[in-house]
């Protein structure tokens, strides 16, 4: 080959690897965005449509101890990456006070899909998402389960549910 053509596909080799890195570069920082997961998991945004034709709305954010009033309280913490405890149960019907500790050094939120419930204001859910707890603080929503069953829950935050964020609450009658 000669020596001209020869640099010439180098240049052109660099220039093509460059553009590369750089739209990969894009997409992943698109897709580590707080509250995205990566699209070939079917992510969504939270409060979006999210698996199952369900909507998971965000519930708003209260400090522990305030709002609607219940005996029974779940405390979960939020590591990076786990749920602990990863299962929980709770009694349908009964008012309950999900409660997210963040002691993790990434931001976390907890999303239930599919988990028909009546909020702190009396509205009818299917599904529902804590707030985004940022490091150290703590969130937590007085939810009502309307059905028994076994349902998922996981953070949202871009890779953490495929990290293992990720755990069961069980609903009994």
């Amino acid at each position: 080959m000669p020596r001209d053509l020869s640099v010439t596909v180098t240049i052109a080799a660099v220039v093509l690897i460059g553009a590369a890195i750089l739209s990969t570069g894009a997409l992943l920082a698109a897709w580590s965005m707080p509250g995205w997961d990566m699209p070939m998991h079917g992510g969504n945004m939270p409060g979006m449509m999210m698996g199952r034709g369900s909507t998971a709305a965000p519930l708003p954010a209260e400090v522990s101890g305030s709002g609607g009033e219940t005996d029974s309280e779940v405390v979960i913490e939020a590591g990076d990456f786990f749920f602990r405890p990863a299962e929980f149960t709770v009694r349908r019907g009964e008012p309950v006070r999900l409660v997210l500790e963040n002691a993790g050094r990434a931001q976390h939120d907890l999303v239930v899909i599919g988990l028909p419930i009546r909020d702190a204001g009396g509205r009818t859910r299917n599904g529902f998402s804590l707030a985004v707890a940022a490091p150290g603080q703590t969130v937590s929503a007085v939810i009502t389960p309307l059905e028994s069953g076994r349902f998922e829950f996981f953070c949202s935050v871009a890779g953490h549910r495929q990290l293992g964020m990720v755990g069961t609450l069980e609903v009994t009658d």
